[in-house]
């Protein structure tokens, strides 16, 4: 992911496919890997948490993602399942 994705850069993110855990269960995008040091894991991203909401706004998919990321916020919030938990994560710019 480019760095001016606005505190998502070094997370890699894939649709929820078949053959996921979270396959038929959940809408949003899938967190593939996050690169140590990165404004994704200093946000608290972890590889395996989905994505399903940004700013309140229902995800579909990694691209639903990027347009939040890209947009000129200071901050937003997502709210991610982690094994199979909700929690929400504040993204700082």
């Amino acid at each position: 992911m480019p760095p001016a994705l606005n505190g998502l850069g070094g997370a890699v993110l894939a649709p929820i496919l078949l053959g996921s855990p979270h396959y038929g269960e959940l809408q949003g995008a899938q967190v593939l890997r996050v690169e140590p040091k990165s404004q994704a894991y200093e946000t608290g991203l972890e590889r395996g948490d989905v994505i399903v909401a940004v700013e309140g706004a229902a995800v579909r998919s990694p691209e639903d993602v990027l347009r939040f990321a890209g947009a000129q916020m200071d901050s937003y919030r997502l709210k991610i399942v982690r094994q199979r938990v909700p929690a929400l994560l504040r993204v700082q710019r």
